[in-house]
């Protein structure tokens, strides 16, 4: 909500010992990690010749329930061969990460809306 939004916002700007920093927690969700993937948002913060550079250090990260011809070819190769993927759902600390054969019947067995829960 926007006032929970302008508490952290007074936090933030307070003297007071702040862990994680906002920067911080937003880098570290698994949301934001998977924008950055994406050239045009990488490139919002850094040179397009940075962006390509630190491209190259990147896993590639979809959102599964997304329409994007990538995203849909994305999920059709981990359906097809899981063993190179993992499904991580978008809350910290979880513990619920999906890998090889669960990948699939995860991908097939949630309807579009939960999916949009994980990246893949």
């Amino acid at each position: 909500s926007e006032e929970c939004w302008t508490v952290r916002e007074l936090i933030e700007v307070s003297e007071a010992v702040k862990c994680p920093s906002a920067p911080a927690q937003l880098a570290g969700m698994k949301k934001v990690q998977q924008l950055l993937c994406e050239p045009s948002q990488l490139e919002r913060f850094v040179t397009q010749e940075k962006a390509a550079l630190l491209s190259k250090t990147f896993a590639k990260q979809v959102d599964p329930s997304s329409d994007s011809a990538e995203a849909q070819a994305a999920v059709q190769a981990a359906k097809a061969d899981p063993s190179g993927w993992v499904l991580k759902p978008q809350v910290e600390g979880s513990g619920e990460l999906f890998f090889d054969a669960d990948i699939p019947r995860v991908l097939n067995s949630r309807p579009r809306e939960q999916l949009a829960e994980f990246i893949l």
